[in-house]
């Protein structure tokens, strides 16, 4: 790989962590920090760039792997933006246990365990 093709790669990488950004903020927008991603976008790209001009061979791949990752994460984006059916978790929300959060168990009279974890 040269270093007109590494960069080539690395800045396709930038448009579609771009519009992987933009397609996130458009169906998850509570919460979401446009300006941070995007700046973080940007030194990525600035980082991978000047790696492509002194060792394009590693600049390159690492820019697909970067994508690749995105991709796996947020790619549920991508198909609610082309309109096809996402499919939902397959796990319901399961409760805690037999302990809630307070250290009892809420089926038994006796209450909270002890220090030792007797009762």
């Amino acid at each position: 790989m040269n270093e007109s093709q590494a960069n080539k790669i690395v800045l396709i990488s930038a448009g579609v962590l771009v519009a992987l950004t933009f397609a996130q903020r458009q169906f998850n927008p509570e919460g979401f920090d446009l300006y941070k991603n995007l700046w973080g976008i940007g030194a990525l790209t600035l980082a991978l760039s000047v790696t492509a001009d002194f060792v394009p061979e590693v600049a390159g791949p690492i820019a697909l792997l970067v994508v690749s990752a995105a991709t796996v994460k947020k790619g549920h984006y991508i198909k609610e933006a082309l309109g096809a059916p996402v499919p939902q978790s397959k796990n319901p929300q399961v409760p805690a246990g037999a302990k809630g959060p307070t250290g009892t168990n809420p089926q038994s009279p006796a209450g909270a365990l002890g220090p030792t974890g007797v009762r």
